[in-house]
């Protein structure tokens, strides 16, 4: 697969490869390196990447196993929110996760526009404006599914379970404050609430309010007491896996797990769990891309996202090739919101993977 992966890049030596997670996009890029180099030495490269922690660790931990040291030193690294400020062309560029392309990061792409360029990701963006951005940049080339790499024996087969869920119509805890009223409600009649409030919006067509009303009702399921409790339970019955736990808040993250690794903390939790020292570790979006974690037995997706890419590379997370494993991946689902959306979208040609569970059978 990586030599017909670079061999269809190279006919351009320009473009993407739409690669699934775990099966050695990062190699790619480094053969690709050593290609230029050894033809011409003096070449100039750089690497773009989402965070520090994958540009100064990740990365330079695959150079080691696949090349060298001097190899990646000999690489400029920048990370995307600082991109424009790199006012330089480079013979070769390799941007690693390029679906966070954006326009305020499309000024070093433009400058660089006639350069060798080589996009990374396991999920090409959706939106209408990344897409064009990557069509003119490094349009898609080279695509190969999940489910081709696990024909291929080149990630874990898994199962996907889905934990059905209906929304707490009994307990009152939800606060609601208006300008008149103070009262304390259920999750379904609050969310019930939130649709009748965007609808509303819709109805008056204003696009600004609707959207920000669509945002606060994300926000609700992102944070469900029931899917907190719901979790806590799952969690208690995989207590012997090395199970990875997505939340949809650093609240629920650090509720749900004693060892969680978020914005607000250091990196002992996860350091400890990448070398095998803890078994469960809890996050919310520091480890969605990017990330080689070894050795997972399964994961646990709390709460999804709008975003079918999160949901994938979050998948993604517990996949990688292990002799006779078949990794588990949990994902609970609050019934009759948007979860159910959200997860159909992304699950789509998933289906003779998918279980679903009914809660109470958890």
């Amino acid at each position: 697969m990586q030599e017909r992966a670079y061999n269809q890049w190279a006919l351009s030596n320009k473009g993407t490869l739409a690669i699934a997670t775990g099966v050695g996009k990062s190699k790619i890029f480094i053969d690709a390196c050593k290609y230029l180099i050894k033809a011409n030495p003096n070449a100039t490269i750089a690497l773009i990447v989402p965070t520090e922690k994958l540009r100064d660790e990740n990365w330079k931990a695959e150079f080691i196993k696949w090349a060298d040291i001097e190899l990646y030193n000999k690489i400029e690294r920048f990370c995307y929110a600082s991109i424009n400020k790199v006012a330089k062309v480079f013979d070769f560029i390799g941007a690693d996760e390029v679906h966070n392309i954006t326009e305020l990061n499309s000024k070093f792409f433009e400058l660089n526009r006639n350069s060798s360029i080589m996009g990374l990701t396991a999920t090409p963006p959706e939106d209408e404006i990344k897409s064009n951005l990557l069509k003119i940049y490094a349009p898609v080339v080279f695509e190969y599914t999940l489910q081709e790499a696990v024909i291929d024996e080149l990630v874990v087969p898994f199962n996907i379970k889905i934990i059905e869920l209906p929304l707490d119509d009994k307990d009152k805890y939800i606060e609601v404050k208006t300008k008149s009223l103070q009262f304390k409600t259920t999750e379904k009649a609050y969310y019930d609430f939130l649709n009748k409030q965007i609808n509303q919006a819709r109805y008056a067509k204003n696009k600004q309010l609707e959207k920000f009303r669509i945002l606060n009702r994300m926000r609700f399921l992102y944070n469900l007491k029931s899917k907190t409790e719901l979790a806590k339970k799952l969690i208690s019955k995989l207590q012997d896996k090395r199970l990875l736990i997505f939340c949809g808040t650093i609240a629920q993250a650090e509720e749900l797990c004693e060892h969680s690794y978020h914005s607000q903390k250091g990196d002992m939790d996860y350091l400890n769990f990448i070398h095998g020292e803890i078994k469960h570790l809890s996050c919310v979006r520091a480890l969605n891309e990017g990330m080689n974690i070894p050795d997972l037995d399964a994961a646990l997706i709390v709460q999804g996202s709008s975003k079918k890419r999160e949901i994938i590379q979050r998948m993604g997370r517990a996949v990688r090739w292990r002799e006779g494993h078949t990794a588990e991946i949990y994902i609970i689902n609050s019934m009759g919101t948007q979860d159910v959306t959200w997860t159909q979208k992304a699950l789509e040609g998933f289906a003779p993977n998918i279980e679903y569970i009914h809660y109470k059978n958890v």
